[in-house]
């Protein structure tokens, strides 16, 4: 019996379930679809995660589960077809079984990872999409790759054209969905938080703090690249939220630099803040909560005593009776502004210095400063030979190759053969949501 697998096939306007023959190749495909669209081979271009699918390629090949999206597209006229000839697309090459093989051996691979905020809360393998900036339609073709986390994270910088039919988006937008998600039908559900300083640690680097060697790390943002794991990372996060250490940063908010010790260590902090979730979902809430308490006291707000409340209150006169208001998601408590008691005449009691914080308190997280020094990430250059080498052979024909940019999508100038630098295999879907680029 032979093996198939459903699809989703978005065409003309509608989609359509199939199942599809995994012996298949596009060209096949294709003319199944002149069942639901009355559209020739020569009429169509099957197009998935950012680029047309040759004719040749084998469904097998292109690692297609249960539900998979592929959008299928009526080619326009040759005028339409002409104003775009001067853009090169990028050609999805499907690998070969050795080269599945390989892959599949090679099971610590880089990766993109996310926080995926749905049912999985929690930090999970992402995969890298593209999709037209204006319609938001997945049956959209890039100019070229990313190079770069600005090229992914940051709006018009990269250029493509829209598949979708009175739509004339010229704009690429990046995004990334959890591995456990990636074939919902609704796109926006599913996107997750990219966490750019994680990293498989393909060159087991020991952890700050503990020293263990963990299959993910994150790299703090310092010159010498100081790596945690997730676990130890977590408990730093903790400490320095219960000592309300967090740090007001320009233009980033409340946040936290690298525990190392170096020179350049304390002013070189996390810029993108949803790396405190990594910390859990009670944590991060618990960050959220210190920012807006911290806020108002910095603007000379007093937070409202009552057990279990903690509403911060901005106070415009020096009266001394103040009410938590429910109203405002207070508990209502009337409470004296001097001593934080419940409100009374007189004089307060000594209660002590009432706007003392644990600020001044003991770092309360400590890193040996032997650990620091092994347990920096180091780049290309540094780095062993397996991980470190700037010229590889193309697997094509075996020629030398340099690397020069941030995309990881080669080609080679001898015989066209396209291929991951990572993985040394040919270009396919997996190189391409995992690792387009190069994410350090």
């Amino acid at each position: 019996m032979e093996e198939t697998v459903p699809l989703l096939i978005k065409i003309d306007g509608k989609t359509v379930r199939i199942r599809a023959n995994i012996n298949w190749s596009v060209h096949q495909l294709k003319q199944h679809l002149y069942l639901h669209s009355n559209q020739s081979v020569e009429d169509l271009k099957v197009v998935f995660a950012g680029t047309e699918l040759s004719n040749t390629v084998l469904l097998k090949n292109c690692h297609l589960t249960h539900g998979t999206v592929v959008h299928a597209i009526v080619v326009e006229s040759s005028i339409d077809r002409e104003k775009r000839s001067n853009v090169t697309s990028t050609n999805f090459v499907a690998p070969t079984q050795n080269g599945i093989k390989q892959a599949q051996e090679n099971t610590r691979r880089p990766r993109f990872y996310v926080f995926c905020k749905s049912t999985c809360n929690g930090v999970k393998p992402g995969k890298l999409r593209v999709r037209c900036q204006i319609c938001k339609d997945e049956a959209f073709e890039i100019s070229k790759g990313p190079n770069s986390w600005d090229d992914v994270l940051m709006a018009e910088r990269i250029n493509g054209w829209c598949n979708k039919a009175n739509c004339a988006g010229g704009k690429a937008e990046f995004f990334f969905k959890c591995s456990e998600h990636i074939n919902a039908s609704d796109s926006n559900e599913f996107v997750a938080l990219p966490l750019r300083l994680l990293r498989t640690n393909m060159q087991d680097v020991p952890c700050l703090a503990c020293m263990d060697v963990s299959d993910i790390v994150l790299v703090f943002p310092c010159d010498d690249s100081h790596v945690m794991c997730l676990d130890c990372f977590s408990v730093y996060c903790r400490t320095k939220l219960d000592n309300r250490q967090f740090v007001l940063a320009r233009d980033i908010g409340y946040t936290l630099s690298c525990p190392g010790g170096g020179e350049t260590c304390d002013d070189r902090f996390i810029k993108e803040t949803h790396h405190f979730a990594i910390a859990g979902k009670d944590q991060y809430e618990r960050y959220k909560n210190f920012a807006t308490e911290e806020f108002v006291l910095q603007n000379g707000g007093i937070l409202c005593p009552g057990q279990g409340c903690g509403n911060g209150l901005l106070i415009e006169n020096n009266a001394r009776r103040v009410t938590c208001h429910r109203a405002s998601g207070g508990c209502g408590l009337v409470f004296c502004r001097d001593c934080r008691q419940t409100f009374h005449d007189g004089q307060c009691e000594q209660t002590g210095n009432l706007h003392a914080t644990n600020s001044d308190a003991s770092n309360g997280y400590e890193v040996n400063s032997r650990h620091a020094l092994r347990a920096r990430w180091r780049d290309d250059m540094d780095s062993r030979e397996t991980i470190g080498r700037t010229t590889k052979r193309c697997p094509g024909c075996g020629t030398p190759t340099e690397k020069n940019g941030g995309c990881n999508h080669m080609t080679c100038t001898r015989c066209n053969h396209e291929w991951c630098w990572l993985c040394v295999i040919e270009w396919n879907r997996s190189c391409q949501s995992d690792h387009w680029f190069r994410a350090d």
